[in-house]
């Protein structure tokens, strides 16, 4: 996959035949970006691409906000990238 605003490259090569034996299409995207789907032996396997999905799936993992030095270091990206957990998770931890 492609970032398509700066044209680099996400994550590593994604290594499926674009259509089947049969000529049927077995890579989706959802028009609106936001998942795409992969036909397998076993099925269809879908990710989802939806930022809002994998920072909620991130704070779960790590539950817990940022600490207060991931939270300056991460400071120049932005309010939004700082207060990930919209669920009070983003108060940094105390650490005494």
């Amino acid at each position: 996959m492609v970032d398509l605003d700066d044209g680099e490259l996400v994550g590593g090569r994604l290594d499926a035949p674009s259509v089947s034996a049969s000529g049927e299409p077995t890579i989706a995207l959802r028009p609106d970006g936001l998942e795409l789907a992969l036909r397998t032996d076993e099925g269809i396997a879908r990710w989802s691409l939806d930022p809002a999905v994998w920072r909620a799936a991130a704070c779960a993992l790590a539950g817990r906000g940022f600490t207060p030095e991931e939270a300056s270091r991460y400071a120049e990206l932005g309010p939004a990238v700082v207060a990930t957990c919209s669920t009070g998770l983003d108060r940094p931890v105390n650490s005494g």
